[in-house]
């Protein structure tokens, strides 16, 4: 055990250092893992490191055609802007709107909340098909600086203190109805562990 005293720059000569984070796994932001374990040459024994970390390598993941922050890339608002309840929009209109984050609530209404979790469930399936060797989907909200302020996403903050949260109830719903396809016959092919990164 060290103390470390804040105003002193302190080196350890010898000792390897590891992260011991309260994510069970996590993911290297920018590839910058990935690019740190090609070119320093020693890949297989940093990855061993690193993944007694918990970080996974992004070749073990399946996130659409961008890494993170890429729910509207699954859900893009012009193919789906007929449900509007499906999106926060900034702006108003006199000066237009800006889609920038999903509404994880679809704004309380159940049906429409139903729907979205139906249609995300659907296409991370499709990912999930489509890469049979890979265990883990990202799902993350765009990385905007607002979160959607409608009455049910604020009623979730006011209750759990964090937007997040409705990010993490959301997941958890769709992750719901994708076990329940894999525990079908149709989709009992590709039933694996997974993990859904949001």
């Amino acid at each position: 055990t060290y103390t470390i005293d804040k105003d002193s720059s302190p080196y350890f000569y010898g000792y390897d250092f590891v992260e011991e984070s309260d994510l069970g796994l996590k993911i290297g932001g920018s590839q910058y893992l990935d690019q740190m374990v090609e070119t320093i040459g020693t890949s297989t024994v940093k990855w061993d490191t690193l993944r007694l970390m918990g970080f996974i390598n992004r070749n073990d993941v399946t996130a659409g055609d961008v890494s993170v922050h890429n729910a509207l890339e699954y859900i893009p608002y012009d193919t789906y802007k007929s449900h509007s309840d499906w999106f926060y929009r900034e702006g108003n209109f006199l000066v237009g709107y800006t889609v920038n984050q999903l509404c994880y609530t679809a704004h309380g209404d159940d049906n429409e909340y139903a729907a979205l979790v139906a249609e995300v469930a659907s296409v991370l399936k499709a990912e999930l098909v489509t890469n049979p060797t890979k265990n883990y989907v990202i799902f993350s909200q765009m990385d905007q600086n607002v979160w959607c302020d409608c009455s049910a996403c604020t009623a979730m903050y006011n209750t759990y203190g964090a937007n997040a949260a409705v990010v993490v109830q959301f997941t958890n719903d769709v992750a719901a109805k994708i076990d329940e396809w894999m525990a079908s016959a149709e989709g009992s092919e590709y039933a694996r562990d997974y993990r859904i990164a949001y």
